[in-house]
């Protein structure tokens, strides 16, 4: 007897839809009021502001080895998701995380800042990409799963067990193994039937997405005055995480 569809665990909220266009859906255990963190090297934050766009990252380009392996393991494998094309941005539910600017820091060159916003200002941005292009978006909570459970559900979805393909890849790129539960992570993707690119862009107004710009409390006084001088040109005040952790 077939499996359940790997995505019925997660409850998909349809919050914009467009005639011609997109679709963008959030995960009902997400709150629009919810603000989410994301940690950059403060260069790529400074051309979030100059550009106005947040940018989703194609998977393929995922460094960490063990999510590598299961981006592998779900889309490169002979199967309805194959030739999906996928796209990533994400972000922390963690206010006080001390951790973090060290393990997303380890081996950069530049020092490190984290962007605060609203999930609802994220819907607003994929509604507006939305309006432009087919494809889907989701937003939800990363689920952590044993490894055996991960390995049955991509099985599922591998011998064709599926009948809505963009949301088994949503739900399956929403799973992570328990080990990195303290991350407590969220991930906006898109999904859509376009020839894959290294990158997507959300438009945005930055000055009103971006609720918070903080420096790591790793980044030497100098480093911090050259940021905040940096940041001064789009009228943004550069929170110290020293001084003010959350």
């Amino acid at each position: 007897m077939p499996r359940k569809n790997s995505s019925l665990s997660i409850r998909w909220l349809r919050s914009s839809r467009h005639r011609d266009g997109g679709t963008v859906l959030r995960d009902k255990e997400l709150s629009p009021s919810v603000s989410v963190y994301h940690y950059l090297e403060y260069p790529h934050a400074l051309a979030i502001f100059s550009e106005n766009r947040l940018r989703l990252a194609s998977p393929a380009g995922w460094t960490d080895p063990y999510e590598r392996r299961w981006y592998e393991r779900v889309f490169n494998e002979p199967s309805p998701i194959q030739g999906t094309s996928t796209y990533a941005l994400c972000w922390s539910r963690s206010r006080f995380d001390a951790p973090a600017w060290r393990m997303v820091g380890f081996g950069r060159t530049n020092a490190l800042v984290r962007i605060r916003c609203r999930v609802q200002s994220i819907l607003t941005a994929a509604s507006a990409l939305a309006e432009q292009r087919p494809g889907e978006f989701f937003i939800g909570k990363v689920r952590y799963e044993q490894d055996r459970t991960l390995l049955r559900r991509a099985d599922s979805m591998l011998n064709g067990e599926i009948k809505d393909v963009t949301r088994t890849a949503a739900g399956l790129l929403l799973r992570k193994s328990p080990a990195l539960r303290f991350e407590r992570e969220v991930r906006a993707l898109w999904l859509d039937s376009e020839p894959q690119n290294k990158g997507l862009f959300l438009p945005i107004d930055a000055q009103s997405t971006i609720t918070q710009v903080m420096c790591s409390p790793h980044a030497h006084a100098d480093v911090r005055a050259r940021i905040q001088q940096e940041f001064d040109k789009f009228g943004v005040q550069v929170v110290d995480a020293a001084a003010a952790p959350g």
